[in-house]
């Protein structure tokens, strides 16, 4: 827990940035309205005209950072792109500040990292089985957040993790069991909350029990509405009360909506959030250029009508290339200005109705004033490191792993310390190289190496080359990423066993890849590939021994 006279006397050093005065609905235009109600990105770690044409042209009412797109390399840089697009509002007709949002959940999904302290993922948090760690770390990431001028979170997920096949949610869920996951997040939101950072908890109405990524294709659940009470819905009754935000999920119920996925669909998004459960807060869409969303729709354009006239009150317009698609499929500036002007003519045609946007707008500016957007505070450029990345943050996040971190299988026949200090290497993903290397993983011997598969699935080549450096070094330390999904991944370790030498796996994301790695002689299981996890494996095998088995 954050010490609060450091925190009183931090926020005594901030400067203040007073947009003019809080904004009534009735002096807005349409246009004004509309740009309320989109959030989008830009590419760029600084002010851009891109940035300017969203902010001025579209009238966004929200920013989502993403690492593809704003690949920003320490906080300060965050922070100083943050009061620049504060300060561009101001030159607005009724300057209103901009949520700036970010997906910053832990674990392996973590869009800010580079001088941050990146928390173990939401399972590894649910695996202490203390709902007052939830709380802990959703509070200092909430006052990592803030110093930088991020003032909204998309997170964190209430998915009840019901499948094992389920390719998306994994470790991002608190558990399989709803009580446990309601218990878990409601301490987090208040975490956030405290911090003055808005939670929002998704993905409504539940993606846990599904077995397709809605970025690629429709998932759909088979389930009765009376069923998914038991599951699915029950952290939403929960929370109803809790939460201010809720984003959707793009998931097709055919037992309650058979024509709409539910970010589309208004028996769910109403009939069921807004009058049976009793939601009042803000109700976000996740990413509208998903291919599950997509697919069924002519274009985006349709795809954001569909989804206010549902009841969405704010939709998300970017984040494709988070699943490596293509350059050029996200949405461009000029796309997001179309976009809004598609939208502004249809509620002047009549098609939505201004009264609908009304409901949609009074929420967003109701959020933004109980978050203190309109007098928002930001800290001197020294402070940073007293809150961003700072040791008590870090400590935190090595507890969290210390207790979450589990040894699956040892059957090793040499001394741990002895193999690990003379000439390991460790193979991985090169989507983990900036957590390894900045490890203490990576730095258990001078003459360790590491060889970095480039993409999830390592091919032919890199496999031969793994194993041509694993018959050179005393053991090897394998980090997998979902093998259970990857074939090539298994491969890699069942060759990697062939060459006689000590193999050490990690299953660096979902548990279950201990399934598929019976050939290791030692097996961890993390539940992150973050610093802290990472440190506690390099810990026990520097300095637990044969003894201890």
């Amino acid at each position: 827990m954050l010490n609060r006279s450091v925190v009183a006397l931090f926020f005594l050093m901030c400067a203040t940035f007073t947009h003019a005065k809080h904004i009534k609905i009735e002096e807005l235009s349409v246009e004004e309205k509309v740009g309320q109600l989109l959030f989008a990105h830009f590419n760029g770690i600084s002010h851009t005209k891109d940035a300017e044409e969203l902010v001025n042209k579209a009238l966004i009412g929200g920013i989502i950072y993403y690492e593809f797109s704003n690949p920003f390399e320490d906080p300060y840089q965050v922070q100083a792109l943050s009061i620049d697009l504060q300060n561009q509002t101001k030159r607005n007709k009724h300057p209103i500040p901009l949520f700036i949002s970010v997906d910053q959940e832990g674990g392996r999904v973590a869009r800010l990292y580079k001088g941050f302290t990146v928390f173990p993922s939401q399972k590894a948090l649910g695996e202490t089985g203390d709902p007052n760690y939830a709380k802990s770390c959703a509070l200092a990431t909430a006052k990592e957040l803030k110093t930088v001028g991020v003032n909204m979170n998309l997170a964190p997920v209430v998915d009840v993790h019901s499948n094992d096949k389920n390719p998306v949610i994994g470790i991002r869920s608190f558990s399989s069991d709803p009580i446990l996951v309601s218990s878990f997040a409601k301490n987090a939101i208040a975490g956030y909350q405290e911090g003055n950072v808005m939670p929002v908890i998704k993905h409504f109405p539940g993606h846990g029990d599904t077995e397709t990524d809605s970025h690629d294709n429709l998932p759909f659940i088979t389930k009765s509405k009376t069923q998914m009470e038991k599951t699915e819905l029950f952290p939403y009754r929960n929370l109803k009360n809790d939460a201010d935000a809720i984003m959707t999920a793009h998931i097709l119920l055919p037992e309650i909506d058979a024509k709409y996925c539910a970010t589309l669909s208004k028996r769910i998004l109403h009939d069921i959030l807004r009058e049976q459960i009793g939601f009042k807060g803000l109700v976000i869409a996740d990413s509208l250029v998903m291919d599950g969303l997509l697919q069924n729709l002519p274009d985006v354009n349709e795809a954001a009508l569909q989804a206010l006239t549902a009841g969405c009150d704010m939709l998300i317009l970017g984040g494709k290339q988070l699943q490596g698609a293509r350059e050029g499929y996200e949405l461009t500036p000029a796309d997001v200005i179309k976009l809004h002007a598609y939208l502004v003519k249809a509620v002047k045609s009549g098609a939505i109705t201004e009264a609908r946007i009304n409901a949609s707008v009074e929420r967003v500016l109701a959020a933004k004033e109980k978050y203190n957007l309109f007098t928002e505070s930001y800290p001197k450029k020294n402070c940073i490191p007293t809150i961003v990345g700072c040791k008590e943050h870090k400590e935190l996040a090595e507890a969290i792993s210390g207790e979450s971190v589990k040894i699956a299988k040892n059957a090793l026949k040499h001394s741990m310390k002895a193999i690990t200090e003379a000439s390991p290497l460790i193979v991985a993903p090169e989507s983990l190289k900036y957590f390894l290397e900045k490890s203490d993983l990576a730095k258990l011997s001078p003459n360790i190496k590491i060889f970095y598969f480039k993409d999830i699935d390592p091919n032919d080549r890199e496999i031969h080359e793994a194993c041509k450096l694993a018959k050179s070094s005393s053991c090897t330390i394998l980090c997998t990423a979902n093998a259970w999904q990857h074939k090539s991944q298994q491969t890699l370790a069942q060759l990697l066993k062939e060459t006689n030498k000590p193999l050490i796996s990690l299953a660096s994301f979902d548990a279950q890849d201990k399934k598929f790695l019976k050939v290791s002689d030692m097996v961890f299981t993390t539940l992150s590939p973050t610093i802290s996890s990472f440190n506690e494996v390099a810990k026990v095998l520097k300095f637990t021994d044969e003894s201890t088995k």
